[in-house]
Parts: C-alpha cells; structure tokens; sequence
C-alpha cells in the first residue's frame, strides 16, 4: 500500500495542521491549482491565459491549464517554471504565438497551443 493512501486515512485534525505548516501553508498545488483550506474552501483565483495578453506585457506564470507529462517536458526543455516573470515581446497575427523574453535574458517562440495552456498574472 502506497503511503499517500495511507495517509488518506488519517482522522488527526492535528496531523494535517502540522503538515500544512510544514509545507507553508501552499495554497496552490505545484502545477498552480487552489488547494482547499481544512475547512474546504477554494480561494479563488483570477488567473489569465496568456494567449489573452498583448504585447509588451509583463506577467507572472501561475498555474498551468495543463499537466500532462508531455507539456511537463516541454515546459522544462524551455526552462519554464512557475513563478516566473514573462514579457511578452512580440504576438504573431496569423497563429498567435507569441514571443517572451524571461530570466533575464533567454527569449523562446511559444506556440498559440502553449499559451492557451499557461495560466498567468499580471
């Protein structure tokens, strides 16, 4: 039995308080998702796709739209992570990608796929 089902079955109210202090209190899972207070309530959040940015804008990744694998990798390959800021250089008007400057200096060509799927904030 995996430990995480183990843990499910935890009734200490005490327990969870512990952990959640340990981790700091996320209230956001790693791909950006709310996570529910002890009390079951969802702050909600009012993230922006970034396909719905313009040019020139400068915004902070928070959340992905997606988390298979696959975008996973493709995310990683290009250095992409949450938390991140992205300026938005340039938006293609055929297809919409758009081109974005990020940690400093490194500049990518992310398709209109992809920036369907990036959840962001300015």
């Amino acid at each position: 039995v995996h430990p995480s089902e183990q843990i499910e079955h935890i009734k200490s109210p005490q327990f969870f308080d512990r952990m959640d202090e340990l981790l700091g209190k996320p209230r956001v899972d790693p791909h950006g998702s709310p996570i529910p207070d002890k009390n079951g309530k969802i702050v909600a959040t009012s993230y922006l796709k970034l396909s719905e940015c313009k040019a020139n804008d400068s915004v902070k990744l928070s959340g992905l739209a997606n988390s298979s694998q696959e975008f996973l990798n493709y995310l990683n390959d290009k250095k992409i992570k949450l938390g991140i800021v992205l300026q938005i250089q340039s938006v293609e008007p055929f297809d919409g990608s758009m081109k974005i400057k990020y940690l400093s200096n490194r500049t990518e060509v992310i398709s209109h796929i992809a920036c369907e799927k990036l959840l962001v904030e300015k």
